[in-house]
């Protein structure tokens, strides 16, 4: 498919096969860089090991980067990465978009803070699809994290450790839930007046351009 907002770019993308322990020793070994071809419809290896392949999510990457850039935002890194516990939370029972952020919202008030909009949850299909990737960048519109049913989830910031930091944050909420689970309890949680008043703070904040 192809994507005229990206005519010209250059993305750094992981190779596919790649793991993030060796990318974290050795990037040069597991990156490479393309550039989109002018009329956005492919694109050529700029730079990369031998026999160097994008990351098989790149469908979805494209698609994300396409998305942010037609919304004027200024994410420029997308992350894509399969956190345990925020992906055991998607097996639960009668899951929805709602019922998830409300879980992570009552965990911690550093997820209402960060991710005052909530995840957006993707119900399950095929990895490296186009309708995974379609699927994506309709949700970053609103959303900065993306959670992938039974997959995986997708961040998006203005640098790689923006898209880190949300994605780390919120999935701590994951783990303390499933930690009070384990211990043999239900977690009380923050209750709605109190994840209200959070969101209300963030609300009143000054932006920059204020």
């Amino acid at each position: 498919q192809p994507y005229p907002e990206l005519a010209g770019r250059a993305l750094w993308v992981t190779a596919t096969g790649s793991r993030m322990r060796d990318l974290a020793r050795a990037p040069q070994e597991g990156c490479g860089l393309i550039r989109i071809a002018s009329d956005g419809a492919s694109y050529g290896v700029a730079w990369g090991p031998a026999a160097f392949r994008p990351t098989s999510e790149l469908p979805t990457h494209l698609a994300v980067h396409a998305a942010l850039r037609r919304s004027g935002s200024r994410c420029r890194a997308v992350l894509h990465s399969h956190p345990t516990e925020l992906l055991a939370l998607t097996h639960l029972p009668a899951l929805t978009q709602e019922r998830l952020n409300r879980l992570l919202w009552s965990m911690t008030p550093e997820t209402v803070v960060l991710a005052p909009g909530g995840v957006a949850l993707v119900p399950y299909l095929p990895p490296g699809s186009p309708e995974i990737g379609a699927a994506t960048a309709r949700a970053v519109q609103r959303h900065e994290l993306v959670l992938w049913e039974k997959h995986g989830a997708t961040a998006v910031g203005e640098d790689l450790a923006a898209a880190f930091d949300l994605l780390d944050a919120v999935n701590k909420s994951a783990v303390l839930y499933l930690a009070c689970r384990t211990a043999g309890f239900q977690p009380r949680g923050l209750d709605e007046q109190q994840v209200a008043a959070l969101r209300r703070g963030i609300a009143k904040k000054p932006t920059a351009d204020s």
